[in-house]
């Protein structure tokens, strides 16, 4: 319907773009394009296969396209930035939007690595007011690498990013790792917006406490093996092992894993807990008194600081005023910051027990539920599979797939460390030899 009009504005535009889009034949198996409930635009249909099951999603509503794309502006949008970024180009309602909302100078870099959605666009809606847009550049390939760079490069300049989370979804498998890091970055962004209040608070009450900083620990365990624990499901099946660890490696623990391991008779050399969140008072509730070292993130709830009696260490966060020498990589995760610890710590071979990064017989942590949650998780559309260890595939979600990437690529910065993921279970980490905890113990430990 408008792809004449289309086209002849495209190569006006970008005559790259114009030669890629006349060369693209679209994939018609995957995209089934719909009119709208209204009958007033269209919106397309995608089938996929992920993992080892099916999926059918909409790129844009089925029943107000228009609707949704001011609604994705109003909620989007930033005036003050000078270079704003939009991942995901769909059908071009929402980038219609959003250029009528351009101000002055400000430019508009839109990107996308789906030439099926983007030609089918140019089919179906009227793109005039995006291709005569001065301060609209495309940035629109199948080179899955020179978008990524451009990207990237953008980013790097302080601009404003927005991602049209279904054209996020909708990216190609072979642009996976692409996707997640657009897919994880909306995560934090969300959850640094829902907990920024209370880290900023739970900062400035904890910059009030005495506490050694943790990094006076750097460097003080070297060529020990350091053995992470997290409360994985499977740490049911070996963290009793860890109790012929003792006095042969260092047992750091995250908080959760505490009390699995106590139970078990095993006295971890020291344990963390990062989340800002009071709840993490259950964590040490019933153990306030041990005289086991704590180390805690300066924007940790202080209730669960105060509480604990026994020796304690502070981590420095990104917000914390002192040198970037003396922070810690958070990565998001409590068992990521143990992990970057244990690397400046010294630690080699760094061992990972009870690091599932997936839900191992679908079970959400170590020795029962962790804060009254059922104690087995029920699949639902949202979660994702990862390849577990012996080729299976297993329920995870996109926190735990982002701690997973995490840490392969903090793996991959050390190569002269040797890594060890001793679960047993769970999620294949890249980087890593997996063997069992007891080979472990025998190898490294019993020599």
């Amino acid at each position: 319907m408008f792809w004449k009009k289309n086209v002849t504005l495209l190569k006006r535009k970008s005559v790259a773009l114009y030669q890629e889009v006349c060369r693209h034949s679209i994939d018609e198996t995957v995209y089934q394009v719909m009119e709208s409930s209204n009958k007033e635009a269209y919106t397309v249909q995608i089938r996929q296969q992920r993992y080892d099951r099916k999926q059918y999603f909409f790129l844009h509503s089925k029943y107000h396209p228009y609707k949704e794309a001011v609604a994705f502006a109003e909620g989007n949008y930033n005036a003050q930035p000078e270079e704003l970024v939009l991942y995901g180009f769909g059908l071009g309602y929402h980038v219609i939007e959003v250029g009528k909302r351009l101000q002055g100078n400000q430019r508009l870099s839109v990107f996308d690595i789906n030439l099926d959605i983007f030609c089918l666009a140019m089919h179906y809606v009227d793109l005039e007011s995006v291709f005569i847009h001065p301060n609209i550049i495309l940035c629109v390939s199948e080179d899955g690498q020179e978008v990524a760079g451009q990207l990237r490069s953008v980013l790097h300049n302080q601009s404003k990013l927005m991602l049209h989370m279904p054209s996020v979804r909708a990216m190609p498998d072979q642009y996976e790792k692409l996707r997640f890091v657009l897919e994880d970055w909306n995560i934090q962004q969300s959850a640094r917006s829902d907990y920024f209040e209370l880290i900023q608070a739970n900062y400035r009450e904890n910059r009030m406490n005495q506490h050694s900083n943790v990094s006076s620990l750097f460097g003080s365990l070297q060529g020990k093996p350091i053995v992470i624990v997290s409360a994985g499901p499977s740490l049911n099946k070996n963290g009793h092992l860890l109790a012929q660890v003792k006095e042969k490696a260092f047992i750091f623990a995250v908080g959760s894993a505490l009390k699995p391991l106590l139970r078990m008779g095993v006295t971890p050399d020291m344990f963390c807990i990062m989340d800002p969140q009071q709840i993490t008072y259950k964590q040490i509730e019933g153990y306030e008194n041990l005289d086991i070292p704590f180390v805690y993130l300066d924007s940790v709830h202080p209730y669960t600081v105060e509480k604990y009696q026994g020796p304690k260490y502070v981590a420095s966060s990104d917000i914390s005023d002192v040198p970037d020498t003396q922070k810690v990589q958070y990565g998001g995760s409590v068992a990521t910051a143990v992990m970057d610890m244990a690397i400046r710590f010294g630690g080699n071979p760094i061992v990972f027990v009870g690091q599932d990064l997936a839900y191992t017989n679908n079970e959400h942590h170590a020795d029962g539920s962790m804060y009254g949650e059922e104690k087995y998780i029920e699949p639902v559309s949202t979660m994702r599979k990862v390849k577990g260890q012996n080729g299976e595939w297993l329920y995870t979600r996109m926190g735990l797939l982002s701690f997973k990437h995490w840490i392969e690529n903090k793996i991959s910065d050390h190569p002269s460390l040797t890594f060890i993921n001793a679960t047993e279970g769970g999620a294949l980490i890249e980087g890593c030899e997996h063997i069992s905890l007891q080979n472990f113990i025998s190898l490294y430990c019993d020599r």
